[in-house]
C-alpha cells in the first residue's frame, strides 16, 4: 500500500471517536496498570448491569490491554463490547486502530478501510453519534482530573447541540466536580443531567442514582442546591436521597452505590449508627471498596471518641478496623491505604504506618506535579501522617528535615486546592493547620481571619464549629467559636457547646502535655460559666489554684526537690546574653558541661506560640550535627520579653521539655511544677528532668 494512502489512512482514524483517539499524555506503564486494576475492580464489585456501561468498560480495557501490550486481551475486549452493540462507533474504531498497528498487508488495510467506511454511515445517525461523544467524554472523566476538562467540554457539546436524554448519570461525579477552577459552570450542566435522567430515564437504578448525585450536589453549597431546584427538583438534599431510597425498596433494586451514597449521608449528618446499619447490610450482598471504608472510617471515629485520646491501643477493635482496610484495599481502594497508615501512626506502630504511606507515594507517584488522579484530601492525609510518623521515631536531625519538607509540600497541596475550589473554607483550615504545624503562626493567623472572606455563614460556621470538635479537632473548631464570640454572633443555643467543647478542649491538651493550653481553655470556660466575675483570667486565679495545692506537704517537698535538682545545672549565667540572636559559640561550653542549648528570641511576643520556627529548628539541628552532640539530651528554652513559650513535645519527641520565667527563675520553677502536679502531669516532667541530670 502507498505510503501517502497509510498516511490517509491514519488521519482518518485520528479523527475517529474511539478509545485509541483520546488524548491523554504523561500516562506511564506504572499509571496504566493502576487504572487497569481500578477498573477491573470496579467491574467486579459494583453493579454494571447496564449494556452502555458494560460496553463501556469493554471499550476501556482494550485500550488498556493493548498499550500495555497484550494484545490477546485487547482483541477478546472488543470483541466482547462489539457483541453488545456491533454498531459501537467506539468498538468499531478501536478495531480499525488494532488492525492497522499490528498488521501490515494491504488485506489488513482493505479491512480497516471497510470499518471506516462503516464508522462514516453510522455517524450520519444522531443518537448513535451522540453514544459516542458521550462515551468519549465518560473516558476521559476515568483519567483522573487532569483530562476532566475535556470530558466536560464534550459533554457541554453534545448537550448543546442534541439534548442529554441519552447521556448516563455516571459520567460526572461530584468528587471531580469540586477540583475544577470552573466548577460554577460544570454544576449546572451536571445538574440538568442528572435531572433529566432521574425525570425520564426508564431505567430505574439510573433514576436512583441520578437522585443521590442530586442530592450530593445540592449538599456541595447554596448555589448548587439552587442549581438544583432550578431542575424541579427539592432543594434540601435529604429529600433526594429519601426518594432514591424509596424507589430502590419499591421496585426491590439492591444498587450498591445509591446504599453507599445514603450510607454516606447519614454519616456527614451524624448519625453514624443509621450509617453502620446500612453499610452492614450493603456488605451482605457485596463487600464494594467504598462501603470497606467507609464503614471502617466510622468505627475509627467511634473508637476515637470513646477512648478519649489521640494513642489507639491495639485491641480487638482496631484489629477489625485494619482487617476492614485490607480488605478495601484489596478491592482496590487505594485511598485505604492512606486510612490504615493513619491508624497504624496513632497505635505508635510507626514503622508499619510509614511502609503503608510509601506505598501510596509508590502507586501514585506523588513526586511527579503532573499526576493528581489521587484526591487531594488522601494525599494531604498521607503526607502530614507520614511527616508525623518521621517526627515521632526520628532520633537524627535529618529525619526532622526531611518531616518538614513534606509538611511544606502539603502546604503548597492545599495552596493549589484553595485556588481551585476558590477557596473553600474547608481548604483554608488545613492550610492553617499546616501553618501552624511548620511554626509560621502569622500566616496561620491570617489564614484563620481569611475564613470570614470565605463566604461561610454563621450558620455554616456553627455547624462546622460543631463538626470539628466532635472529631477532636480542638484547635480549628475552638478557633471558629472565639471568631463567633469576639463579633458577639454565638448563638444562644451554642453556649452550653462551647463550654464543653473548652472543658473536652483541655483535658485533651493535657493529653499532648500542652499544660498552659489546657489552663487557659479551662479558664475560658470558667469565665463563660461565670460572666460576672471581673478577677485577673490568667493570673489570679491559676495563683489560687497554685496556692492551695502548696497545702498539701508532699506535693511541696516533690517540688523542692525538683527546683534543687533543676538548679544544680547552672544555667541562670546565660540568661546575660542579648535577646534575639544565636550565640552558639558562646553557649558551648555550658553545652557541654550540662547539655543545656539556650535559644534567646525577642521576636516571639504572641502568647500563643507553641512550636519551634522552622529556620531556628534548621539551624538549631545542623549545629547540634556539627557538634557532634545527637546523642545528648538537650533541653530548650526559649526567653521572650513577656514570658517563656514551652515547645510542645510532638513537634519535638525526642528533646526534654521545659519552662522557666525570664525574670524570676526559681519561682517561674516553682510556679510550673505546681502547676504541673495540678494538672496531673508531674511524673512526666520529673522523668525528664531526672534523665537530664543522669545525663
Amino acid at each position: 500500500m502507498a505510503t501517502k494512502n497509510k498516511d490517509t489512512l491514519l488521519q482518518k482514524l485520528e479523527n475517529l471517536k474511539s478509545s485509541f483517539s483520546l488524548k491523554i499524555n504523561h500516562v506511564t506503564q506504572r499509571k496504566l496498570n493502576i487504572f487497569l486494576l481500578k477498573f477491573k475492580c470496579e467491574y467486579d464489585y459494583d453493579e454494571y448491569d447496564h449494556h452502555e456501561e458494560k460496553k463501556r468498560y469493554y471499550n476501556l480495557m482494550t485500550y488498556l490491554h493493548y498499550h500495555l501490550r497484550n494484545v490477546e486481551e485487547a482483541n477478546q475486549y472488543n470483541e466482547k463490547a462489539l457483541e453488545i452493540d456491533p454498531e459501537s462507533i467506539v468498538a468499531l474504531g478501536n478495531k480499525a486502530w488494532i488492525l492497522f498497528k499490528e498488521h501490515g498487508n494491504d488485506d489488513d488495510f482493505k479491512s480497516v478501510e471497510q470499518i471506516l467506511k462503516q464508522v462514516d454511515a453510522l455517524c450520519t445517525d444522531r443518537v448513535k453519534l451522540t453514544v459516542a461523544k458521550s462515551e468519549m467524554a465518560y473516558s476521559y472523566a476515568r483519567f483522573g482530573l487532569l483530562y476532566y476538562k475535556r470530558a466536560v467540554e464534550i459533554y457541554e457539546h453534545v448537550l448543546n447541540d442534541y439534548g442529554c436524554g441519552l447521556i448516563q448519570v455516571r459520567c460526572l461525579r461530584q468528587n471531580i466536580i469540586h477540583h475544577d477552577t470552573t466548577y460554577e459552570d460544570t454544576i449546572k450542566c451536571a445538574a440538568s443531567l442528572l435531572s433529566q435522567v432521574a425525570n425520564q430515564d426508564d431505567n430505574l437504578r439510573y433514576k436512583a442514582r441520578a437522585l443521590t448525585e442530586l442530592g450530593s450536589l445540592a449538599n456541595f453549597n447554596k448555589a448548587s442546591a439552587k442549581h438544583v431546584h432550578d431542575c424541579g427538583l427539592p432543594e434540601e438534599p435529604h429529600k433526594m436521597f429519601s426518594m432514591a431510597i424509596q424507589l430502590v425498596q419499591d421496585h426491590a433494586i439492591l444498587d450498591i452505590p445509591v446504599l453507599e451514597q445514603y450510607a454516606y449521608q447519614y454519616n456527614i449528618q451524624d448519625r453514624p449508627d443509621l450509617s453502620k446499619d446500612i453499610l452492614l447490610e450493603t456488605l451482605k450482598v457485596k463487600k464494594s471498596p467504598r462501603a470497606l471504608t467507609l464503614l471502617a472510617r466510622i468505627l475509627y471515629y467511634q473508637m476515637k471518641k470513646k477512648l478519649k485520646q489521640k494513642c489507639i491501643p491495639n485491641n480487638a477493635e482496631s484489629q477489625e478496623i485494619i482487617k476492614l482496610y485490607n480488605y478495601a484495599i484489596a478491592a482496590g481502594n487505594i485511598a485505604a491505604m492512606g486510612y490504615k497508615g493513619q491508624l497504624l501512626m496513632q497505635m505508635w506502630n510507626y514503622k508499619e504506618a510509614i511502609e503503608e504511606f510509601e506505598k501510596v507515594y509508590r502507586l501514585f507517584e506523588l513526586s511527579d506535579p503532573k499526576q493528581e488522579e489521587l484526591d487531594w484530601k488522601t494525599r494531604f492525609l498521607c503526607e502530614t501522617c507520614h511527616a508525623k510518623c518521621l517526627y515521632y521515631s526520628s532520633n537524627d536531625a535529618l529525619s526532622i528535615i526531611q518531616a518538614k519538607k513534606l509538611l511544606w509540600s502539603s502546604i503548597e497541596l492545599c495552596f493549589d486546592a484553595r485556588k481551585e475550589r476558590r477557596k473553600t473554607p474547608e481548604s483554608v483550615l488545613e492550610e492553617k493547620t499546616m501553618h501552624k504545624l511548620v511554626g509560621q503562626k502569622d500566616r496561620a493567623f491570617h489564614l484563620r481571619r481569611e475564613i470570614e472572606r470565605t463566604g461561610m455563614s454563621l450558620e455554616q460556621q456553627s455547624e462546622m464549629a460543631q463538626r470539628l470538635i466532635k472529631l477532636h479537632q480542638f484547635n480549628e473548631g475552638l478557633s471558629l467559636l472565639n471568631q463567633m464570640m469576639a463579633s458577639n454572633t454565638l448563638p444562644e443555643e451554642l453556649k452550653e457547646f462551647t463550654i464543653k467543647a473548652y472543658i473536652d478542649g483541655a483535658e485533651y491538651a493535657l493529653k499532648e502535655g500542652d499544660f498552659l493550653l489546657a489552663s487557659r481553655r479551662t479558664l475560658l470556660a470558667f469565665d463563660m460559666r461565670f460572666p460576672d466575675d471581673n478577677s485577673n483570667i490568667s493570673q489570679e486565679r491559676l495563683h489560687l489554684f497554685l496556692c492551695a495545692n502548696e497545702q498539701n506537704q508532699n506535693v511541696a517537698q516533690s517540688v523542692q526537690e525538683c527546683i534543687t535538682r533543676f538548679s544544680s545545672l547552672n544555667i541562670t549565667t546565660c540568661f546575660d546574653l542579648m535577646p534575639g540572636r544565636l550565640r552558639f559559640s558562646s553557649l558551648e561550653e555550658t553545652m557541654l558541661q550540662s547539655s543545656v542549648l539556650v535559644i534567646l528570641l525577642d521576636d516571639m511576643k504572641n502568647d500563643d506560640s507553641d512550636s519551634l520556627p522552622f529556620n531556628i529548628s534548621v539551624e538549631m539541628a545542623q549545629f547540634i550535627q556539627i557538634q557532634n552532640k545527637t546523642e545528648k539530651s538537650l533541653m530548650i528554652i526559649t526567653v521572650s520579653d513577656q514570658c517563656v513559650i514551652p515547645y510542645r513535645l510532638r513537634y519535638l519527641p525526642h528533646l526534654p521539655l521545659a519552662k522557666l520565667f525570664q525574670e524570676d527563675t526559681k519561682k517561674w520553677i516553682h510556679n510550673f511544677f505546681q502547676m504541673a502536679l495540678l494538672q496531673n502531669t508531674f511524673s512526666i516532667l520529673k522523668d525528664n528532668i531526672n534523665q537530664l541530670e543522669e545525663k
